[in-house]
């Protein structure tokens, strides 16, 4: 664990002869998760181990959730809702062969999952169904659409974004379920959504963060909390292995599959001024070579 200010090594997690697969921060600060074999919990002050959850096995993916008071684990047949730090159960799916609720998006109590099906798609972004989880009791609201999957929740947990197979969104409100928007500007379906940490802007596309295909979606798009297109990028000759959006909302850093990372703004280029052609005279015209 590094501090960011000046890069010294707080602390050291010891080997176990497991790889580590992810570490995550709980928004609280007051833990970080490392999965490793099980998934293990810790004190951030005290750095020192508070829990294993040495009872759920083959954890594929895991986030926190209601300021850090849960953590969401989804494993290979199900999904879990966890206390923090006593580990205590509040709630979990029926286990089903290979069905798993994976959580991919999270605003306050709030969890949107994904349920991945068997034979429908193992890649990331692959096809499924989602619903919106409350952490807090374990309730949970199905989100309307086709089996697509990994959309993404609002900073404030009331609107939920939803690719489409044919490469529309759909924004939901969460409370009611009622449909909001369709939004149209990629070409495919996209499988990732990260919004800006005030929700004024969000961005959509697909992530590879794998092998690439033709068939995948090349273009990153910039859309208003409105629903408004503000700008595309397309990356037809490489496409995009990763992307997300700065917290400030002013910048989308992405990685394109030449293994190049780069950034843009979010918003485009405006004007900054404007000049009466009729009032140039031909050398003025010529400077700023007015066609």
């Amino acid at each position: 664990i590094v501090r960011k200010d000046d890069g010294e090594i707080l602390h050291r997690i010891a080997a176990d002869g497991s790889d580590v697969r992810a570490l995550e921060f709980d928004p609280s600060g007051r833990f970080f998760a490392v999965q490793r074999k099980f998934v293990e919990l810790w004190s951030v002050a005290d750095r020192e181990r508070v829990h294993v959850f040495d009872d759920v096995p083959m954890v594929v993916s895991f986030r926190f959730a209601a300021l850090g008071e849960r953590i969401v684990l989804a494993h290979t047949t199900s999904h879990q809702v966890r206390s923090i730090p006593a580990g205590e159960l509040v709630s979990a799916t029926p286990e089903q062969s290979w069905q798993l609720g994976v959580p991919c998006s999270v605003a306050g109590p709030f969890v949107l999952l994904t349920r991945l099906h068997q034979g429908r798609g193992s890649r990331v972004g692959g096809f499924g169904e989602s619903w919106v989880l409350d952490s807090r009791d374990g309730t949970r609201v199905a989100v309307p659409g086709e089996l697509l999957g990994r959309g993404g929740l609002s900073p404030d947990g009331e609107r939920v974004v939803v690719p489409l197979a044919d490469g529309t969104l759909q924004v939901f409100a969460r409370a009611s379920g009622d449909h909001m928007h369709t939004l149209r500007g990629h070409d495919r379906a996209a499988n990732r959504v990260r919004f800006a940490a005030d929700g004024k802007v969000f961005v959509t596309g697909w992530a590879t963060l794998g092998m690439a295909s033709a068939r995948d979606e090349r273009g990153i798009c910039v859309w208003s909390r409105a629903g408004e297109l503000l700008q595309k990028l397309d990356f037809r000759d490489v496409g995009i292995s990763w992307f997300d959006v700065s917290p400030d909302g002013e910048w989308v850093v992405y990685k394109t599959n030449d293994e190049v990372l780069r950034r843009f703004p979010v918003h485009p280029l405006k004007l900054a001024e404007s000049l009466d052609l009729r009032e140039l005279t031909a050398a003025e015209r010529d400077r700023f070579e007015v066609r």
